[in-house]
């Protein structure tokens, strides 16, 4: 695919916008799989006559089952593009480096006749300037 201004585009936006979904559904899971852990622990610690014990035993499976459904969610995204080498990646920014040298190049080009005195000058440009008027210029 290639950019509007003539440069190589390695990733498109769609592509960018799957990773991105990619690493949010992977936080959701792993902060579920935090979560389940930490909930894991409190059933052992309490004694088993503990008359919370099997409110903690229900958090633990309302963990499992937000773990559950957040991995299921990040496996069913759509796969991850194949992204370009890093010697891909080099090529490009040396393309690019080389193209703005060339645009850069193209402002400073040597003027290849003198600028040109106007024909014209108003009577407020001469006094400003103080350049005599061009007839003036003409008659010495």
């Amino acid at each position: 695919m290639r950019g509007e201004n003539g440069f190589e585009v390695l990733l498109t936006e769609e592509a960018l916008n799957r990773c991105y979904d990619h690493i949010v559904a992977l936080e959701k899971e792993l902060s579920s799989l935090g979560s389940l852990l930490a909930g894991m622990n409190a059933p052992r610690a309490s004694a088993s006559n503990d008359p919370n014990r099997s409110q903690l035993e229900e958090a633990v499976r309302v963990h499992q089952a937000q773990f559950r459904e957040n991995r299921r969610r990040r496996r069913s995204l759509k796969r991850l593009p194949k992204f370009p080498t890093e010697s891909k990646l080099n090529a490009a920014v040396i393309r690019s480096r080389e193209a703005q040298a060339a645009i850069l190049a193209g402002w400073f080009q040597p003027l290849s006749e003198p600028p040109q005195r106007p024909t014209q000058m108003s009577p407020l440009l001469h006094e400003a300037t103080g350049l005599p008027p061009l007839d003036q210029d003409k008659k010495d």
